[in-house]
C-alpha cells in the first residue's frame, strides 16, 4: 500500500481524537493552514488553549467551515497573530461582539465572512484597523445597508469587494464604494435595488478590472453608458440583465481591454447587438447563453473575435449548421462591390432561412471589423447545448477547430454517432457527456441517459 500522506495521518488523528487539536496546532510550529470542516467534535479549554492560534506563528490560513462548533476567540490575543487568510462560513453561529475580534488580525490580507448574521455596520468599522487587507468578502450577508458601506470609503488598500447577494444594498451604498478608488474587482450579483443611477457612482473607480452585475435586473442600457468610461475593465458580468439590448452593447464598444463577457439571458441583445462586439478585439470568452434573438447572421459578426477562446450559445433555438460554418471562417466570402465590400453567405439557394435570396437586406454592408475573417483558431471551449437545429451536418464545420478541448452537445437531438466521428481529428478534445441525445443512446427508453463519448 502507498505511504499514507502526512495530510491523510493528521485527518485520521483529529477524527479519532478531536480534543487534541488545539495541541496539535501548538506543537506544529511551521503549521500553515487549519481547515476545521464539519468538525463537530473539536472543543477548545480556554483556560488552558485560549492562545493557542495566537500562539501558531506560522499559521497563515484558517478556514472555519459548516458544522464546526470552534470559532476564533483566541485570535483576540493580538501581537502574535500572523494569519494572512481568515474565512469563516456562514452556518457557524457569531455574535457581533465576537466577530469583533477579527480587528485583531492586523495581518489579514483575505477576509471572507459570506452569509454571516452577525456582519453589519459595526463590523464593517473594525475592518478598517486592517491596513493589509486586500480582500473582503461580504456575500450574502443580508443585513448590511448602504449606510454601512460608509466605512470602505476609509479602507483604502481593499482591491477585491464581495456584496453579491446583499439585497438591501442600492444605489446609495455604491456612491460610499465609488470613492473606494483602489478597487480592481467589485461583485453586485443580486443586488437588485441597484440601477443605472448607482453605476453612475462607480465611474471614478479607473483601476476597475472584474465587475459581476448578474441579476442587477434595474441595470438598462442607460447604466452600460456609464460603465463604458471604466476602460480599464477586463471581466464584465451582465447575466440577466434582462433590460439590456442591443443599444446598449454598443456603449461597450469602447471597452477595448475586455477579455470576458457574460451576456447570457439578455433576451433583448439580438444580431444587430452582435456587430458591435466586433471591437472588442481582446474578448476571449463570450457567453450568450438563452439570448433567442440571436441567429446563424450574429455568429458572422463573432468571427471577428480572433483571440476567442470560449464560447457559450447554449440554448440559443435559433442557431444551425450554418451558424457553425462561420466560427471557421468558411461560412461567408468577402467580394468587392461598387465602392462598398458586401458579405454573402456560401450556402445554395433556398437551403437555409437566412439566405441572401430570402432577405432583402442581404447583401449588406460588411463591418471594417470583418474584412479578415480567418475561424475562430484558437477556441478550446464551446457549448452548444439545446441548440436543436444544430445536425451532423454542422459539426464537419467544427473539425477544423484543432484547438477545441470542451464541447457541449447535450440535448442536441440532431446529433448522431456518425456526425461525432468527424470530429476524431481534434487531437485536444475531451470526451464528450451527450445527456438526452436521442441518436447517440440508442434506444427511445434511454435516450435520457448520460452517454460518455470517447473519439
Amino acid at each position: 500500500m502507498a505511504e499514507d500522506s502526512l495530510q491523510d495521518i493528521l485527518r485520521r488523528a483529529v477524527q479519532s481524537r478531536p480534543a487534541d487539536v488545539a495541541a496539535v496546532l501548538l506543537t506544529c510550529k511551521r503549521f500553515r493552514a487549519a481547515l476545521l470542516r464539519w468538525a463537530t467534535a473539536v472543543r477548545l479549554d480556554h483556560n488552558k488553549h485560549v492562545a493557542t492560534f495566537g500562539h501558531c506563528a506560522g499559521l497563515r490560513l484558517l478556514q472555519i467551515s459548516p458544522g464546526c462548533t470552534l470559532w476564533p476567540l483566541e485570535l483576540r490575543v493580538a501581537a502574535p497573530c500572523r494569519i494572512l487568510a481568515l474565512t469563516i462560513d456562514c452556518k457557524v453561529a457569531l455574535a457581533p461582539c465576537e466577530l469583533a475580534h477579527v480587528r485583531f488580525c492586523v495581518s489579514l490580507r483575505r477576509l471572507e465572512v459570506s452569509g454571516c448574521a452577525a456582519v453589519d455596520a459595526a463590523f464593517l468599522a473594525s475592518v478598517r484597523a486592517l491596513t493589509n487587507l486586500q480582500q473582503l468578502n461580504v456575500r450574502d450577508c443580508r443585513h448590511l445597508t448602504d449606510g454601512a458601506l460608509t466605512a470602505l470609503r476609509e479602507c483604502a488598500t481593499v482591491r477585491d469587494l464581495d456584496l453579491g447577494g446583499c439585497r438591501q444594498i442600492g444605489d446609495a451604498g455604491l456612491a460610499h464604494i465609488g470613492c473606494a478608488t483602489a478597487l480592481q474587482g467589485l461583485s453586485l450579483e443580486s443586488c437588485h435595488r441597484v440601477s443605472d443611477v448607482g453605476l453612475g457612482h462607480l465611474t471614478g473607480l479607473s483601476l476597475l478590472r472584474r465587475l459581476a452585475l448578474s441579476a442587477c435586473e434595474q441595470v438598462s442600457d442607460a447604466g452600460l453608458a456609464h460603465l463604458s468610461r471604466l476602460t480599464a475593465l477586463r471581466h464584465l458580468d451582465l447575466f440577466h440583465c434582462t433590460r439590456i439590448g442591443d443599444a446598449g452593447i454598443q456603449q461597450l464598444s469602447g471597452l477595448s481591454e475586455l477579455e470576458r463577457l457574460s451576456l447570457g439571458w439578455c433576451r433583448k441583445v439580438s444580431d444587430a447587438g452582435l456587430n458591435h462586439l466586433t471591437a472588442l478585439s481582446s474578448l476571449r470568452h463570450l457567453s450568450l447563453r438563452f439570448c433567442n434573438d440571436i441567429s446563424d447572421r450574429g455568429m458572422a459578426h463573432l468571427t471577428a473575435l480572433v483571440h476567442l477562446d470560449s464560447l457559450d450559445i447554449s440554448r440559443c433555438a435559433q442557431i444551425s449548421d450554418q451558424g457553425l460554418t462561420y466560427l471557421t471562417g468558411k461560412g461567408w466570402r468577402a467580394s468587392k462591390g461598387r465602392g462598398s465590400t458586401v458579405l454573402r453567405v456560401a450556402c445554395a439557394e433556398g437551403t437555409h432561412p437566412h439566405h441572401p435570396s430570402n432577405h432583402n437586406s442581404w447583401p449588406r454592408t460588411l463591418n471594417p471589423h470583418l474584412l479578415t475573417l480567418t475561424g475562430l483558431t484558437k477556441l478550446e471551449k464551446l457549448d452548444l447545448r439545446c441548440c436543436r437545429q444544430v445536425s451532423d451536418h454542422g459539426l464537419t464545420h467544427l473539425a477544423t477547430l484543432t484547438a477545441l478541448e470542451r464541447l457541449s452537445l447535450a440535448e442536441c437531438p440532431q446529433i448522431s454517432p456518425l456526425g461525432l466521428t468527424q470530429l476524431a481529428a481534434l487531437p485536444l478534445l475531451a470526451p464528450l457527456s451527450l445527456p438526452c441525445c436521442r441518436q447517440v443512446c440508442g434506444s427511445p427508453e434511454g435516450w435520457r441517459r448520460t452517454r460518455m463519448f470517447y473519439l
